[in-house]
């Protein structure tokens, strides 16, 4: 680089490295912010797009999460009410059921007694009919 050595001797070629390369240093970063902000502003901006989408994404996820589990806790409280009809249409049946086994049995027990009674009834008049033989 170029620089002023003194006032008497001109224009000369400095030596000196640290300020040679603080110099080249600031001209490249100047070159770079000149035509990379632009670079750097795009890559910035599809950052951003991406990120925003990506927010928007889980942002949907989570509401159609959401969606789901109340379906989800809508169609257990209808499962609860189904379950509790069907134990209480369980219970009548059973009880309807145990109420015709119990009239079944009642019914049989009158046709036993009635057949028992008849058994007897022609068990005596056997009874009184060889009686009535053996007499005459």
């Amino acid at each position: 680089m170029f620089t002023l050595v003194s006032d008497r001797q001109g224009f000369g070629i400095n030596t000196n490295i640290l300020e040679t390369n603080v110099l080249n240093l600031g001209v490249v970063v100047a070159i770079l912010v000149f035509f990379g902000k632009d670079i750097l502003r795009d890559s910035l901006q599809t950052r951003k797009a991406a990120i925003l989408k990506n927010m928007q994404d889980s942002f949907e996820k989570k509401q159609q999460a959401f969606d789901n589990l109340n379906n989800a806790l809508v169609q257990f409280e209808s499962s609860k009410i189904k379950a509790n009809e069907i134990r209480s249409q369980g219970i009548i049946l059973a009880k309807q059921n145990s109420e015709k086994i119990l009239q079944n049995m009642q019914e049989r027990l009158k046709r036993l007694e009635e057949t028992k009674n008849f058994s007897i009834r022609f068990e005596e008049e056997k009874a009184i009919m060889e009686v009535v033989r053996y007499v005459i």
